[in-house]
Parts: C-alpha cells; structure tokens; sequence
C-alpha cells in the first residue's frame, strides 16, 4: 500500500481509498451509518496568544488567551523550555497552567483543531514566569525644589508595578517621589499579581536641611550612620558622617552618667565623662539629627592617641 507523502497527511492515496472502502462495505459496514463530521477544513491559525494582562503570569503559573478560530471545536496547547513538557486538550479560548518554575521563559504553542483537520499552524507566546517581588529605594541630594527625592526600583519578572508612599498618595506608576521629609518613610511596591513589599527608608537632613543620603534594600535596614570614638588632646570626641544632636553615657548596668547636646547638630561633639568612671567599660547612645539612634561601646581607659 502506498502512502501520502504530503508535509501534513489529510490526503490518502488511490489505494488506501480502495481499502478503506473494501473494509467499510464489508467487515465494518457500520461505518457507512455515520455522520459526515461536520466541521470542515480550518482555514487559519491561532491570531494572538498572550496572557490578556500582566497579571495572567507569576512565579509559578500562566493564564494563557487566545483568539477563536472559525471552525475550530477545540483547541491543542504545548507547553516547551527547552523542549517539549506537556500538552493539553481544550474547547476553551483560555488555559490555565501551573508547576512552572520562577524566573522562567516557555513557549506557550496554540493550535486550533476539530474532528476533520488536525493540521492548522501553532502560534506562539513567549513568556517569562516571575519571582518573588524585591524592591530598593535611593534618597538623592538634588532633583526637587523642597523635600527629598526618592527613586525606587523594583523587579520580579512581571514589569508592571504601582507605587505609594503610605499616607501621602494613592497608587501611581511613577516610581519618583518629592517632597519627602526626613524620618523613616515607608513606601510601598505593588506589581501586576497583587503582591506588595514594603520599602522603609530613612531619610536625615544635614544642617541646611538638603538631603543627604539614604536607603534601603530588601527590609534590612543599612548602616546609614557611622561612628568612631576619638580620644585626642586629653579630651574623648564623638565623630560621625552624620549630625550628631546628643550623646548620653551610661555605665554598662545601664546608669545615665552624662547627656551632651551640641548648640546646633555638628559631625563631631566632645563629650565629658566623669571622674569615677574615667577609666570604664561605657555606653555612649548617639542620636542623630535625623533622628536615627545609634548605641556604641568603648573602653576609657584604652583611648585612642
């Protein structure tokens, strides 16, 4: 028996037709009491394949859509990385797949199909699941006319994503804010799934009260202000990137020995500490004009020359 060599077999040759008619008149003559299927060839492809919103992909899963095609009565859908993984059978114009693997790109191939053509064309959706949301936020000297300005950056996969700054504003899609006053301010990153991160960012003034710095990663706050404990000219100096606005000492069981507050908020204050404790294990608690609060230990009797 001779058999079709076409790219797609929907044509048989002159004499499987001849068996095929042998066989329907004899040992299956049931075959002539069914119905002609009644759909008939499928013209065209599969127009769009895509996920109708951002929304439709996250780390694990993908709702796919697509366009109906005349005559098709279902639908063949492949799910391939680097190769074939599964497939599925719908009547649907939708899919909705799971057990994808974060940070991910598949093709998503849609093809129409009914009972007489099994030979239409597959399109195509390329997407790329997402992972878990991270933002970061940076605080700039320069780039508003009062206040801060904050730039925050987030990512995950899924590039649509809201901003807020809590208390301030409703939902936007600029990711800039001005006009931001110093403190903790804590925004808030919401991407196309529904999933929130909180950004708290401490923002400090220096004595002109410009901005300085500031900024945050992952909800772990950074050491945004350091300091050394100088000893020099018989005197013991606190000494910070930051203002410095009052300086207590306490003993180490916790006895307030001395509070320091500087006329105006300076990088570095000199401290007094008392005869009976001169040669100590203290506590030296640094509150910034920013606010931040910052606890260090140091042995006076060790100063540094």
């Amino acid at each position: 028996m001779s058999y079709s060599m076409d790219y797609c077999q929907t044509r048989f040759s002159p004499e499987q037709q001849g068996y095929m008619r042998y066989v329907a008149t004899n040992s299956r003559s049931w075959i002539a009491n069914e119905q002609p299927p009644s759909s008939g060839r499928i013209s065209s492809t599969v127009s769009s394949v895509n996920p109708v919103v951002a929304s439709d992909v996250s780390s694990e899963q993908v709702a796919i859509r697509w366009s109906p095609v005349p005559g098709a009565t279902y639908y063949h859908v492949e799910v391939r990385r680097s190769g074939f993984l599964r497939d599925y059978i719908t009547a649907d114009t939708f899919i909705f797949i799971s057990g994808l693997q974060p940070n991910t790109s598949y093709n998503i191939n849609v093809a129409p199909r009914n009972e007489r053509d099994f030979c239409a064309g597959y399109r195509t959706a390329v997407i790329t699941t997402g992972g878990p949301l991270k933002a970061i936020a940076r605080v700039k000297r320069m780039g508003c006319t009062i206040g801060a300005r904050v730039e925050i950056s987030a990512w995950n996969g899924t590039p649509v994503y809201v901003y807020r700054w809590r208390g301030k504003t409703n939902w936007q899609v600029d990711s800039v804010f001005c006009g931001v006053e110093s403190g903790w301010q804590v925004f808030v990153v919401r991407d196309a799934n529904g999933d929130s991160v909180l950004v708290p960012v401490y923002v400090h003034p220096d004595s002109t009260g410009s901005i300085i710095s500031g900024m945050e990663k992952n909800h772990e706050h950074e050491e945004l202000c350091t300091v050394n404990m100088l000893y020099r000219d018989a005197s013991w100096f606190v000494e910070s990137n930051c203002q410095i606005s009052r300086v207590d000492l306490y003993t180490i069981d916790g006895r307030l020995i001395s509070s320091t507050t500087p006329i105006k908020p300076d990088n570095q204050l000199s401290i007094t500490i008392p005869s009976p404790e001169s040669e100590s294990l203290l506590i030296a608690r640094i509150t910034f004009a920013g606010g931040e609060i910052k606890s260090v230990k140091f042995t006076t009797n060790r100063p540094n020359r």
